[in-house]
């Protein structure tokens, strides 16, 4: 059953948002059959999803896929997240607010073509499966488990000023599928790297990106360099079946620890 239910909210930075609450009762039987989903057909980035209280599934399904849809200022839901289409961005209500909790007790699912973005002042609640083709891009904490199918990209940074808040971490475990890609940056200050509480069970390619922002683009560093790809207070387990470097051409070896990998470069130059 699908219930959808529409209401007017104000404005948040000149968008007009609307409120896509979910259907009252309905409930959650044992199979989930009869989860009421809170979602709209067409979504359009001046509309924020899934307005609390969220009182059923949060579904995400933008009117295009290059669209990009902000959720603000935290939720707290005992349903799931699901991203169907376009790309969500988990984001505090202004720029000087702390870090705001999005909680989704049921899950959250990052399916096929889409992207979930979560903010470095936002913490995500929720075991997370990134289905194939699906994309997390990690600035704050989540926590709980991730399931990696698709690909897990940590947010970085070269400013001081965000050398303390560009830390992707993942307050639980994660394992790495053989499909699954894994990017660490080269070239950043802070981030850039998973750090993982629990354990890491490692598969799947590792893709090695040069940091960039609008500003770019920056030297590559000297090599002679070790690349922190990833970090877990519960051990790292498994290898890469593969590493990459796309636009980079690279020499170098992985290392494994027991808590740790780095990739140890010997030459790094801009492919030609």
């Amino acid at each position: 059953m699908i219930c959808i239910s529409r209401t007017r909210a104000g404005s948040w930075v000149a968008a007009a948002l609307l409120a896509l609450a979910g259907c009252g009762g309905g409930g959650d039987d044992s199979t989930g059959a009869n989860r009421a989903l809170a979602q709209t057909p067409a979504q359009t980035p001046a509309q924020e999803p899934c307005l609390p209280p969220v009182t059923a599934d949060c579904v995400i399904e933008a009117a295009s896929r290059t669209y990009t849809l902000h959720m603000v200022g935290g939720r707290q839901s005992d349903y799931a997240l699901r991203v169907r289409e376009g790309t969500l961005e988990l984001v505090p209500p202004n720029s000087s607010a702390g870090a705001v909790d999005f909680r989704f007790s049921g899950g959250t699912t990052i399916e096929g073509d889409t992207m979930l973005k979560v903010d470095y002042r936002s913490n995500l609640h929720s075991d997370v499966v990134v289905q194939p083709a699906g994309r997390l891009e990690l600035g704050g904490a989540l926590v709980g488990n991730v399931v990696n199918d698709g690909v897990l990209t940590p947010r970085s940074s070269i400013y001081q000023e965000d050398a303390q808040t560009t830390l992707a971490h993942i307050d639980g475990a994660l394992s790495q599928s053989p499909a699954s890609t894994l990017d660490a940056v080269i070239g950043a200050t802070s981030g850039g790297f998973v750090s993982i509480a629990g354990h890491a069970d490692i598969d799947g390619t590792l893709r090695l990106t040069q940091y960039t922002d609008d500003w770019g683009p920056y030297p590559l560093p000297t090599a002679p360099v070790s690349i922190h790809v990833g970090h877990a207070d519960g051990g790292v387990f498994g290898r890469f079946a593969t590493w990459t470097s796309p636009g980079l051409l690279i020499t170098g070896n992985l290392r494994y620890l027991d808590s740790d990998i780095f990739l140890d470069v010997t030459s790094i130059s801009a492919a030609k």
